[in-house]
């Protein structure tokens, strides 16, 4: 709106108000990290949670897009969708619930988590190793 991207923020249009500097921007490409987990052995893993969060501290909010979750599938391999950006990423034999909106977690995790850029509308593989819970 006017410049200013509010997907994350919201806009709030008022009844008189021109509205006709909007842009709007959809896609039906979307962006996904997919990949495999393993354990300190390097054997595969069926049991973790992977959390990807933006590298941006601002985004760090229960309201965001840039922070996401997945547990395996029957093949033992993650999806997630995020938008493109730039992340962490990291895998967890366990993740309390909400926690992964935390911001002091989030820190914590952060030192051992692996960090990649996502490009908008990219589909990126990567294998990730169970780390400790910090």
């Amino acid at each position: 709106v006017k410049g200013e991207d509010v997907t994350e923020s919201g806009f709030d249009f008022k009844p008189t108000e021109d509205v006709s500097n909007v842009e709007i921007e959809l896609t039906n490409q979307p962006t996904t990290l997919t990949g495999a987990v393993t354990d300190n052995k390097g054997q595969p893993s069926r049991d973790y949670v992977v959390v990807v969060f933006s590298q941006d501290r601002e985004r760090w909010t229960p309201t965001t897009r840039m922070i996401n979750v997945s547990r395996p599938d029957q093949e033992g391999r993650f999806r997630i969708r995020v938008p493109g950006g730039n992340y962490y990423g990291a895998a967890l034999d366990y993740l309390e619930p909400g926690e992964q909106f935390d911001p002091e977690f989030l820190n914590r995790l952060r030192d051992s988590a692996v960090t990649f850029v996502l490009n908008s509308g990219e589909t990126k593989t990567m294998d990730l190793r169970v780390i400790e819970h910090p």
